[in-house]
């Protein structure tokens, strides 16, 4: 695809573009995971994803940073970064902003709901969220802090996929 390409579609066949990428992303994370658990087990297959991850989220942040021009830093920055992640536009979130910390609230998460569907473990999350996330947040602002504040496994699927904030230092 060329950009002279790209240029010729609508603002809706772009968008509609994007979001058949994000889910590709996702998948393609998720058939990469599933392949290295069977070959090696989950352990393993955890600990390459964690590792990466903190070879990608780096590179993800400075690449959205740069494509969206951002300028600014703080916790605006930080949210307007995370919502361009491909894979942060699969799912549906909430956030509570306050003056220099917000909350994050994913409710609706494709891969825990494959993972929750299978049967699958989904302590993953957690190890990605603890370790990988903190990486993402530190390339745009290195002032500006992660915390955990719920992760899965949930009780329902109508609770809440997980929760964490940001908060500046």
């Amino acid at each position: 695809m060329r950009r002279s390409d790209l240029l010729n579609l609508s603002k809706d066949e772009l968008i509609d573009l994007l979001e058949a990428y994000s889910k590709l992303y996702s998948a393609l994370d998720g058939l990469w995971f599933l392949s290295v658990e069977k070959q090696y087990g989950h352990d393993a297959a955890v600990a390459l994803d964690v590792e990466v991850w903190n070879a990608l989220l780096p590179k993800e942040a400075n690449r959205i940073c740069k494509a969206r021009h951002m300028e600014n830093k703080g916790v605006d920055a930080v949210l307007e970064a995370f919502t361009f992640r491909p894979t942060f536009l699969t799912k549906d979130f909430d956030v509570v902003k306050e003056k220099k910390r917000a909350i994050v609230r994913v409710t609706k998460c494709r891969s825990l709901h494959a993972m929750e569907r299978d049967n699958r473990e989904v302590s993953s999350c957690l190890r990605i969220l603890e370790n990988n996330y903190p990486k993402f947040v530190y390339n745009v602002d290195e002032n500006v802090n992660f915390r955990v504040l719920k992760a899965p496994p949930r009780e329902s699927e109508n609770d809440t996929c997980c929760e964490w904030s940001i908060e500046e230092l």
